[in-house]
This record gives C-alpha cells, structure tokens and sequence, in this order.
C-alpha cells in the first residue's frame, strides 16, 4: 500500500506543478488582455473626443461658408442691379474693354447726328 501511495504522490506532484503552470500562464495572460483593454478604451476615448472637436469645426466652416455664400449671392445682385442701372455697360477693371465701349456709343451717337 505504502508503494501505491508513493506512486501516487510522484503523479499527483507533477501534474499539480503542470496545473499550477497553466493557472499562472492564464493569470499573465488575462493580466496582460486587461492592460491592453484599458489601453485601448483610453485611445478610444481620445479618439472619441478629437472627432467631436472636428466635427466642431466642420460645423463652424460650413455656418462660415454659408454666410460666404450670402454675401457673394447679393454682391452678384447688387452688381447685377448697377448694371441694370448703368444700360448695360459692363465695366470690369479692363481699360481696353471700357475704350471699346466709349468708341462704339461714340459712334451711335455720331450715326444719329
């Protein structure tokens, strides 16, 4: 019997240390699972709260777009208005453009004369 009890005790003994391994191999390796989730739970966090900066700023450039837009709408009205107003004559800046149509209602005006 005391041979039995021996040869059990040398099985139990390693299989113990294998199961005391494995145990301690799982631990690390839930400890290091653990570590990497709150790593990544603060990277998202961070993450989270740059896109609600930008989607910030989005916003703010798309109002200031918009109000780009009504100002260039009625610039074009305005203008659209002046040159109702002025017959027609489209003056833009060009010397040459604003000669020729000087030269031409000069000679309207001399054809009607």
């Amino acid at each position: 019997m005391e041979q039995n009890q021996i040869e059990m005790s040398s099985l139990v003994q390693p299989n113990a240390k294998g199961v005391e391994e494995g145990l301690q191999a799982l631990w690390e390796t839930a400890r290091r699972a653990t570590e990497e989730i709150a790593r990544l739970r603060r990277e998202k966090g961070i993450l989270e709260s740059r896109l609600e900066q930008l989607e910030g700023k989005v916003l703010e450039m798309r109002q200031e777009l918009a109000k780009k837009d009504e100002v260039l709408r009625r610039m074009n009205e305005q203008q659209a208005k002046l040159e109702e107003m002025q017959g027609g004559i489209h003056v833009n800046g060009d010397q040459h453009v604003l000669s020729a149509k000087v030269k031409e209602l000069l000679a309207k005006i001399d054809a009607y004369l």
